[in-house]
């Protein structure tokens, strides 16, 4: 439970993160692969010579990742939702026990029970209006249907400019998946932290690459349920009086978070606490209400 302002890092949510983060990017790699090598086989002495058959075999194999990716953070968002809910539920036990609310412990350790699945379901019908409006399934049907367009634009170009097969491929890869130097973000810093290998970092992430939109939306979004997964356990809960937002020791310099982490208590029914912003991994605390007026309740 939240008793004042603080710095943490919850070394289990970076640790699901990073893991998703090295998921993605072993996804993108199979997508680079399967797009080169059919690109290979539309080509003959070096040139691309089936460009139609090409287009219609990249749709088909751009859609197969992204679901597969889709399916990745899926199970990543179950993972967190039910990391947090069962770590609230782990605070609540010493409370309820000295007043013993035995039968309302329990409730709370069923319901903790549910949020491995709750957010795979949820992730298709929720908007968050700080992420553009969008529903997870539609942000990933548009990254679907704008890479479709760039790669077969990529190849298309290279036809007409009369680029080789192999050098057409290359740009491929590098849209997919690029390589480089890593742009400086919260995840570096964690990274430096937990002394992480250098090969353990995903390799740069120009903007626009299909890596780019993957991994801001994976990262968001599991980041995201993780902070919201303590409003949704505890939003009707008589023994809750808000929800504090607690600043990660990731931050390096004053930014949005500390204002959202100064306000205090939030509503608990998350009706005025911030979503985050993207590659957050800020987190929420529940605040108990006084002591008199939790015995005054009579849980159970």
């Amino acid at each position: 439970m939240a008793t004042q302002y603080s710095k943490k890092l919850d070394k289990e949510i970076v640790r699901n993160l990073m893991a998703l983060e090295a998921e993605v990017n072993k996804e993108l790699g199979l997508m680079s692969t399967a797009l080169q090598k059919e690109l290979k086989g539309s080509s003959k002495h070096g040139k691309v010579i089936k460009l139609k058959s090409f287009n219609e075999a990249s749709a088909k194999l751009v859609n197969h990742h992204m679901d597969n990716y889709e399916l990745i953070v899926q199970v990543y968002t179950g993972k967190v939702a039910s990391y947090k809910a069962n770590k609230e539920l782990q605070l609540l036990k010493p409370i309820f026990a000295k007043y013993e609310y035995t039968n309302t412990f329990l409730r709370m350790e069923k319901k903790a029970a549910g949020y491995d699945v709750y957010y795979q379901a949820l992730l298709k019908k929720r908007r968050i209006e700080e992420f553009g409006g969008y529903t997870f399934t539609e942000r990933i049907k548009t990254v679907k249907s704008g890479s479709t367009k760039v790669v077969r634009a990529i190849v298309a170009n290279g036809v007409k400019k009369g680029s080789s097969a192999k050098d057409i491929a290359k740009a491929i890869d590098i849209y997919v998946k690029p390589s480089g130097n890593p742009a400086p973000s919260p995840y570096s810093i964690i990274r430096k932290k937990l002394g992480r290998p250098a090969s353990y970092v995903p390799a740069g992430v120009p903007s626009g690459s299909i890596q780019f939109n993957a991994l801001r939306i994976a990262r968001t979004e599991t980041a995201y349920t993780y902070r919201q997964a303590t409003v949704d356990y505890y939003k009707d809960e008589p023994f809750i009086a808000g929800v504090k937002w607690v600043l990660s020791n990731s931050h390096t310099q004053v930014d949005i978070c500390n204002q959202w982490a100064s306000h205090g208590v939030y509503k608990k029914d998350g009706s005025t606490l911030p979503a985050g912003h993207p590659n957050c991994v800020c987190d929420t605390e529940a605040e108990l209400v006084t002591a008199k007026k939790m015995k005054a309740l009579g849980l159970d």
